[in-house]
């Protein structure tokens, strides 16, 4: 559009001297002006014929490359609503910089408006060419996301950003006590650190005992404060113990070759539990390129009412007949409802069982089809591939092909003397290393009968490879080749291997334990296919460190009123955080920053904000499930893409109850009330009280005289009752004393 025709808005009231000045000093400090019109006159002989690119900074779309300074352009924002008819002029900062080819030139002529002072909102609206034109081509031109859906992957970038704040938690200032060096190579230098501050509310003490609980003994102490900076060998040391009364850790430190020094007097100590959160946090930025460049996931998930079918099938087959009527129905829409689907199961509810119910219909419905499997967990992962690999030796018609699993994992997590013999067998059984060695070892010993291969050149490589696979062992190209072809493949959530993946690589992701995960987390996988299924429970374990995540958005917000006068935001900061970025086309709340702390909030809990979308989505027809018995049921637990389990099997009635009064409003049932209270007696008889009861309180008196018996600080964080810890020992002898063979007990 002609540019004499395009209105341009400063940031600031630039209406006196002082707000002038302030202007200058943090846009063009090098620049002289008289006055607002003087400052106007400069600004538009800065655009007369400036080059418009695309900005890669969300919160202003596009950038104006001056003659010696360069412009953003963002849509007006005017008393909590949007006019994309109207450009919001600001000075780029070094978050700002081109995304794209050029997309056009401003012609001499722009005039610059004053915001608030010689401007009229009315006639700037009413101007026949605006800047709606360009804003639109840059939203075509930016993978296909509107300006709200790369709102979306700027909350979703944030959330990446604050758990690497969070990280920082994780290492400690240290001040140096005392340091003895090793006299020869192969000696022990000698280092006693303590917290130079005894008010931090994480201290030296508490990441010790923190990291030994995660059987990590090894730290860096030297200069370096980032989590994600790469690791110093020669700064590595090992905790030998600690002093309790003092707060004093003594590390040591074997000499080798070479001349180590002390460490600084004043440095900090990192556990090298975060050695690997560098690699991590690299491919959760990769992951996010790809995001952004996925606008049929980001809508999916954003605005799901957009993308969903209803293909309204009757199930083809049902594989386990014992389903209730909560499964039924919603295994039943999981089926139909296209193409995101979430489902909520509290404890005992059978996840594991709806989700080997949605994978066996899927792959006797379409064999070809490949499955991702993820989970935050090791466990339930295996739990669900032993159980899913029963139902196909039962369920698999025979002489046709056998849908194949692989589970990857690293190699290490295939040491059994580390992790157990229980803990690897599955990981050993069907990883993909040892899935290629049996298929090459059945290969090996197959001859080929007289016309089995009619080409002599095919018969002759396959000769090749055999002898080459005896020579010089499994060739990692079999490896791949099974990831890339295994119906269904099983995955922890941060497995690197998933890294190497291309997007669009499987049919479905069906992601359990989804409540436990971050957004990007949840993200890594599901780009990798273009339908998926969430499974979890926001009512039970949130994302591991959610509490330190939480902590890193207050401050950031507490920062940034600060720097930004309150609620007056003006742009990106130097951060990049900008308020019409992370909120959209309509901010709308009254306090900004208090809006940016309950969306990014929400979305950190990525599940539960999924959810809620998916819930909203409205559909024509009920879905109506038959029950085992035969009875048509309307299933009120299924609200458009998703749904609820409602049924648990797993704990005796009284406790069933208790969770489902306390957690879940009432709602949760128990399967079989009678069947449940005879599985799961006990058979103990004393101490007195507990005898036929599911559910026993202990209530520990207050013993306000006795000093054992007073809430403390425990060494290394939390706290401590000694009195309380003496009688729960105490009642757990009294039932050891008659527990029978098998009995087990746990606690928790």
């Amino acid at each position: 559009p002609p540019a004499s025709s395009l209105p341009l808005v400063t940031t600031l009231e630039l209406n006196t001297n002082e707000s002038i000045a302030r202007f200058i000093a943090g846009e063009v400090p090098d620049a002289t002006f008289g006055g607002v019109r003087e400052l106007a006159q400069w600004i538009e002989e800065e655009l007369s014929r400036a080059q418009v690119r695309p900005n890669r900074r969300a919160g202003a779309p596009l950038l104006l490359q001056g003659r010696s300074v360069n412009f953003t352009v963002e849509p007006f924002a005017y008393r909590g609503a949007i006019y994309r008819q109207v450009g919001w002029l600001k000075v780029a900062n070094e978050q700002d910089g081109p995304a794209g080819a050029v997309i056009g030139t401003l012609a001499a002529g722009v005039r610059v408006h004053n915001y608030r002072r010689d401007m009229s909102l009315t006639r700037l609206l009413t101007t026949p060419s605006s800047w709606m034109q360009w804003f639109e081509a840059v939203e075509r031109l930016h993978h296909g996301l509107t300006i709200d859906e790369r709102a979306f992957v700027d909350r979703i970038r944030w959330t990446v950003e604050l758990e690497r704040e969070s990280w920082k938690r994780q290492v400690v200032p240290y001040e140096l006590v005392s340091y003895e060096p090793g006299v020869r190579r192969g000696d022990a230098d000698l280092a006693i650190v303590r917290d130079p501050s005894a008010e931090r509310a994480v201290g030296l003490a508490d990441l010790m005992a923190q990291s030994l609980d995660r059987d990590n003994t090894w730290f860096e102490l030297g200069p370096v404060s980032d989590p994600t900076a790469a690791f110093n060998p020669e700064r590595r040391w090992i905790e030998e113990g600690s002093d309790e009364d003092t707060g004093a850790i003594r590390l040591s430190r074997y000499r080798r070759a070479g001349e180590h020094g002390p460490p600084p007097r004043r440095g900090f100590i990192r556990p090298y539990s975060l050695a690997g959160h560098r690699t991590l946090y690299q491919r959760r930025k990769e992951v996010l390129a790809d995001v952004e460049r996925d606008p049929y996931l980001v809508k999916a998930l954003l605005t799901p009412e957009q993308v969903f079918d209803d293909l309204n099938l009757p199930p083809k087959r049902i594989f386990d007949a014992h389903l209730d009527a909560d499964k039924m129905a919603i295994s039943l829409a999981i089926q139909n409802r296209l193409p995101l689907f979430v489902v909520q199961g509290p404890p005992g509810t059978g996840k594991t069982t709806l989700a080997a119910e949605v994978i066996l219909r899927v792959l006797f419905d379409q064999p070809s089809s490949r499955i991702l499997v993820v989970s935050q967990a090791h466990d339930p992962l295996n739990n669900l591939l032993e159980r899913v690999e029963r139902a196909l030796d039962e369920k698999w018609t025979r002489g046709s092909r056998r849908p194949s699993s692989v589970r990857l994992t690293s190699e290490e997590r295939l040491d059994e003397r580390r992790y157990g013999r229980e803990a690897t067998r599955v990981a050993r059984a069907f990883h993909p290393s040892r899935v290629a060695s049996r298929i090459m070892e059945k290969a090996g010993a197959w001859r080929p009968a007289p016309g089995d291969i009619g080409s002599p050149e095919v018969l002759k490589a396959w000769r090749r490879l055999s002898q080459e696979q005896a020579v010089y062992g499994l060739s990692r190209t079999l490896e791949r080749r099974l990831m890339a072809s295994a119906n269904l493949v099983y995955a922890t959530a941060n497995d690197k291997r998933l890294a190497s993946l291309r997007p669009g690589s499987f049919d479905l992701v069906i992601y359990e334990e989804a409540a436990k995960a971050f957004p990007i987390e949840v993200l890594g996988p599901l780009r990798l296919a273009r339908r998926w299924l969430l499974i979890g429970d926001e009512a039970q374990l949130p994302p591991f460190g959610l509490a330190d995540v939480d902590e890193a958005l207050a401050e950031a917000i507490r920062r940034l009123r600060k720097e930004r006068r309150g609620n007056h935001p003006t742009g990106a900061d130097l951060r990049g955080v900008d308020p019409v970025s992370i909120l959209g086309r309509t901010p709308g709340a009254t306090d900004v920053w208090a809006g940016i702390a309950e969306e990014m909030s929400r979305v950190i809990r990525f599940f539960s904000y999924v959810k809620e979308k998916a819930a909203r989505v409205a559909l024509v027809e009920p879905t109506i499930a038959t029950d085992p018995s035969g009875t048509e049921q309307e299933a009120a637990t299924v609200k458009g893409l998703s749904g609820m389990l409602r049924t648990q099997w797993r704990m005796h009635p009284v406790i069933g109850d208790f969770v489902s009064n306390c957690f879940y409003d009432g709602s949760i049932q128990n399967g079989d009330p009678e069947r449940l209270r005879r599985r799961l007696r006990h058979g103990l008889e004393t101490p007195a009280g507990i005898k036929g009861r599911a559910l026993v309180w202990l209530d520990i008196p207050i013993v306000s005289k006795l000093e054992l018996a007073a809430d403390r600080k425990g060494f290394g964080g939390g706290y401590e009752n000694g009195f309380e810890a003496r009688v729960v020992l105490g009642f757990l002898r009294a039932l050891q004393q008659q527990a029978t063979k098998g009995m087990s007990l746990a606690i928790l």
